[in-house]
This record gives structure tokens, sequence and C-alpha cells, in this order.
């Protein structure tokens, strides 16, 4: 079975059924006018000359109403979107010097200096196993995991 949902009307549809049921009415009174009495026309006249421009104000303020409130959102949206972004660039930034600084090290450099087939069981690459393994503790928040890398992407340590 298929589940029910209701079907909103849309912020523009609503005044337009507004003034239609009200045109309506309206003409059902007009239609009715020359049967009422005296005091109901001129009841009639004074609400309809206090009911308009009232109306028309409404209109007006609401109008400027929600377009201040949605302008007023959109700078916050876009001042709170400028703040993530501006403090995710940091933290980008802040990492990257991080682990440039990190790659500028001697314990990586002199494993890395040595030849391909002289780093494995080498006192170079125990240095630099304690080295990773204290830089993989030292924010195990944000780092899962340390590796060394050569320039063809192989995992060296």
């Amino acid at each position: 079975m298929a589940a029910w949902r209701r079907e909103a009307f849309s912020s523009s549809s609503t005044p337009v059924v507004a003034g239609g049921i009200i045109l309506a009415y309206l003409a059902f009174l007009f239609s009715q006018f020359r049967s009422f009495s005296l005091r109901t026309k001129l009841i009639i006249a004074f609400l309809t000359v206090t009911i308009i421009p009232l109306a028309i104000i409404s209109l007006i303020t609401y109008n400027s109403s929600r377009s201040a409130l949605t302008n007023d959102a959109n700078q916050k949206l876009a001042g709170a979107a400028d703040q993530v972004a501006g403090n995710l660039d940091a933290f980008i930034n802040f990492n990257l010097e991080t682990v440039r600084a990190a790659g500028q090290l001697p314990a990586v450099l002199d494993f890395l200096a040595l030849p391909a087939d002289q780093r494995a069981g080498s006192e170079q690459e125990t240095r630099l196993q304690k080295f990773v393994v204290a830089l993989s503790r030292q924010d195990p928040v944000f780092i899962s995991s340390v590796a060394v890398n050569d320039t063809k992407g192989i995992t060296l340590a």
C-alpha cells in the first residue's frame, strides 16, 4: 500500500486561493446588496473602506519583511560558509606543513638517502619506524596511519 503524502500549497498559490475565496464572497454580497437594510449597507461600506487599505498595507509589510528576512538569512549562511571554508583551509594547510616538515627530518632523509637494496634491516629503517610510530601517536583523532612513500607511490615504511 502506498503511503499517503500531504501535498502542500506553495507560498505563491496561497494568496491566489485566498483572493478567489474573497472574490466569491464579495460577488455573493453584491448580488444580495439591494435587499440589505441601510444599516447593513453602511456597515459593509465602512468595513470595505477599512479592510481594503489594511489588506494592502499587510501585503506590503509581509513582502518587505519576507524579503528582508531572506536576505539576512542568506548573508548569515554565506558568512558561515566562508568561516567553515576558512577553518577547513587552515586545517589542511596546517597538516600539509606538518607533513612537509616531517618529510624533512633526518630520520626520513637518512632512510631515503640509502640505496633501495640497503634499506631493509638497516639502522636508518629502525629509526624511521620508531619515528613513524611516534608520528602516528601524535594526534590519534586525525592521524589513523603514517607511511613513507617513494615518488612512485610505493610504501617504504
